[in-house]
């Protein structure tokens, strides 16, 4: 058992030479920073296409049904039978 303290040490796993790795005071975690100098990692974009597909084009059908529906409706009560607009 020791009594290293919590902290940021160098990693020991060979695999990784001057990388930072995270010891808990009782074991070493699954933290690790890249060496000192190397880029950091940046998550990949997100495709915002998907999402456009998902809610405007619903909200898009929505709409054009429901104006739909209103001008439907707004030429049967002018009129008195839709199927005829006023002929």
């Amino acid at each position: 058992m020791t009594n290293t303290p919590a902290g940021w040490y160098p990693n020991p796993d060979p695999a990784r030479p001057g990388s930072l790795r995270y010891w808990d005071g009782t074991r070493w975690t699954e933290h690790v920073h890249p060496p000192a100098g190397s880029p950091a990692q940046v998550p990949p974009r997100r495709s915002t296409g998907k999402l456009v597909a998902k809610i405007v084009v619903p909200i898009a059908i929505f709409f054009a049904l429901g104006i739909g529906l209103i001008v439907y409706l707004g030429v049967a009560i002018v009129c008195g039978e839709a199927p005829h607009y006023c002929s």
